[in-house]
């Protein structure tokens, strides 16, 4: 049964934000869980289209559920999409404490009250994300081969590769990996920052960072929008939090080491 409400507006609490990590606010959370952990989704066929606007791929007849912390209900695994930017260090769409990174992933879910994305993004309690920022190293991430081999297969616009998702669901199992049962992560009310933009997101951003290099960002920079002219940049400008707050587990530690001295996961 569906209990939440129709939004009003769309621009009451934007996104992305400046994550000012000597502001969090403590909160008891129960733990998160890994969505992409059931090994039989490395079976399932995943479907990635150029949309002109980023690379967006789902899974076909995904149950993914991601649960625990902010999350009152199961939220079901939608799509997965990624931004960057015309240089190689402004891609990110979130920040911490004003700098900003190569790259950011997307993972949406939506309410499991909702029946379809369309429904959720249309209620207030509708989506959860977790995102996750990429900093640039030298070195190709070979854990993200199967992706930019898929977006080489598809730089005109609005067109569709389907393929087998193994590799890529891995990827995204080890991107949710150390969420699972562990503290390392913040969370806030925002919005989505693709069309059409609701402000009905439970956001996560963790605290572990992926690798991306130059050559894997200009795979995406090749993509053509629906005019045929390359999409150079897919990331908003920062958002003011306008009083709302950004809540840590209780105990935990957004630990930005990992940025600092670049120490990422899936080299």
């Amino acid at each position: 049964m569906e209990n939440g409400s129709n939004l009003a507006s769309h621009n009451q609490r934007p996104s992305p934000i400046d994550i000012e990590t000597g502001n969090l606010v403590e909160r008891d959370f129960p733990p998160l869980n890994n969505p992409f952990a059931n090994p039989i989704f490395e079976n399932e066929t995943v479907e990635c289209v150029n949309n002109g606007m980023t690379v967006s791929c789902s899974i076909n007849g995904s149950s993914a559920v991601l649960r625990g912390g902010p999350y009152e209900n199961d939220y079901i695994f939608e799509t997965m999409h990624f931004h960057w930017g015309y240089a190689d260090t402004n891609g990110s769409e979130h920040i911490i404490d004003g700098h900003r990174f190569a790259s950011e992933i997307h993972a949406i879910f939506r309410n499991q009250k909702y029946p379809n994305l369309t429904k959720a993004i249309e209620m207030d309690d509708g989506l959860g994300i977790l995102a996750w920022l990429g900093v640039l190293r030298e070195e190709d991430n070979h854990a993200m081969n199967a992706i930019f081999a898929m977006a080489e297969k598809i730089i005109e616009f609005d067109t569709k590769y389907t393929g087998t998702g193994g590799t890529l669901l891995r990827f995204l199992k080890e991107l949710a990996e150390p969420v699972s049962g562990s503290s390392n992560w913040i969370t806030y009310e925002g919005a989505l920052t693709v069309e059409p933009y609701p402000d009905n997101v439970k956001w996560i951003v963790y605290d572990k960072p992926y690798a991306i290099s130059h050559r894997q960002l200009d795979v995406f920079r090749h993509l053509k929008r629906a005019d045929g002219t390359p999409n150079l940049e897919h990331s908003m400008e920062i958002a003011s939090l306008s009083g709302r707050s950004i809540y840590k587990p209780k105990g935990g530690e957004f630990d930005t080491d990992d940025f600092e001295h670049k120490k990422c996961m899936l080299l």
